[in-house]
Formats: C-alpha cells, structure tokens, sequence
C-alpha cells in the first residue's frame, strides 16, 4: 500500500497539496483517488479540525524499479503524466543506523489529523516536507532540504517555495526559496538505549512562531 502526497503549486503558484491515501500496490504500480484537504489549522496555534475532504481527481503510480517511474493522473478534468525519480539527497544512498523515512503525524494517532510531515531519509540527512495550513485554511507546505542527523537529532533550516506552475498546464516556473524558520527533530530512545523509528518530538519556529508537536509514524 502507498500514501502519497503531492506537493505542486496552485494557478497563482502557490504551493499547494494532494494526497492519494490509498494507492495498493499490484506488483509495480498502483492507482487511486486523489483528494484536496482544506479548513485546516496552521501549526501554532490550537488544533481546531474543521476539515474539508474533496475528491479532486485520480492517479495511477507505475515503477519501472526503485529509482525510477511514471506518474498518470487526473486532476479537476484535466489529465498530465510526468515520468519521476527517487530523488538523491546524498551520496552513496546507503542507509543510516536506522531508517525513518515515512509520513508522520501528530500523536496520539488521529488527534490531528490531517497535517503531517514526510521524512526521506538517506545517511546522515533527511529531508522533510511539511504539510499543513495557512491562517485561512488553504493547504501550505515548507521543506526543510538539509535536515543533518546527529545521533538521534536532525535539525536545519525551513523553507517555504513559491514561483512553481500548477501540474494542470505546462511547466513555466521558477520557484523561490524564502527561509522561514527552522525545524528539530527528536526521535524517541528505546529502553534498549536504541534510537526509534516510531516516535519522536518536532521543534520548530515558523514566521517567528515557535512551537513543538509529538509526532508518530503513520501506519496504514
């Protein structure tokens, strides 16, 4: 089974996100509904839900192998497909102790849901997207490029990219990166003294607003 969350730009080139929360895999591809989430709340303030779910279109995820594949989707009427990449962050690509890629979320499981951060993690670096909610509901995300690992700890700047075009026409954009706070990630210790890949605690500060929130991999 696949969650997958899509981070892209609306018409103004804003970023915006969609999500296929149920994609199961039939040997190397698989296909879903693709769903638009609004009336969230932002990060730092009270979680208030409010949520509005709405089928937007559907999407077909196609691997030729690990690294590589093919995106087919429909998205409000209009159909695209781009041909994708496991994205390299450094190299070689080996492992760390332990491995934490995965969508995460607030915990306890569901008490928020509806907002989360995905972790690709490749040796001594993460990089996190974060995504969440503007102050009026709309679905925003921050990525954080170069969250480097010390011991159970990854911590690194946050970015908020905007200039991108909307996956419904031709690619004609130049994002820009605005740094816009930072992020800390606490992955939790077991009792045998061994770092966890199921908990942990998430620091941040965004547009001068800090905060910390317990997250938890999200298992479906």
């Amino acid at each position: 089974m696949n969650f997958a969350a899509w981070y892209t730009y609306d018409a103004s080139g804003k970023p915006t996100w969609y999500v296929m929360s149920s994609c199961p895999m039939v040997d190397k591809a698989c296909a879903g509904d693709i769903y638009e989430v609004k009336g969230g709340t932002p990060l730092g303030v009270a979680w208030k839900g409010g949520l509005a779910v709405t089928k937007v279109g559907t999407g077909t995820l196609a691997f030729t192998d690990t690294e590589v594949g093919a995106f087919n989707y429909t998205l409000n009427g209009v159909s695209g497909s781009r041909n994708i990449a496991r994205q390299p962050i450094t190299t070689p690509l080996d492992s760390w102790n332990m491995d934490y890629s995965a969508l995460w979320y607030a915990a306890p499981a569901e008490s928020e849901a509806g907002w989360g951060i995905a972790f690709t993690h490749q040796k001594g670096v993460i990089f996190a997207t974060m995504f969440t909610y503007d102050a009026s509901g709309n679905p925003v995300w921050y990525v954080a490029s170069n969250c480097v690992l010390t011991g159970n700890t990854c911590a690194g700047d946050l970015y908020h990219v905007t200039g991108g075009t909307a996956p419904t026409v031709t690619w004609a954009g130049k994002p820009a990166a605005t740094s816009i706070g930072n992020i800390r990630v606490r992955f939790n210790i077991n009792a045998d003294g061994l770092s966890s890949d199921q908990g942990g605690t998430m620091d941040y500060t965004i547009n001068g607003v800090s905060g910390s929130k317990a997250i938890t991999k999200q298992l479906f």
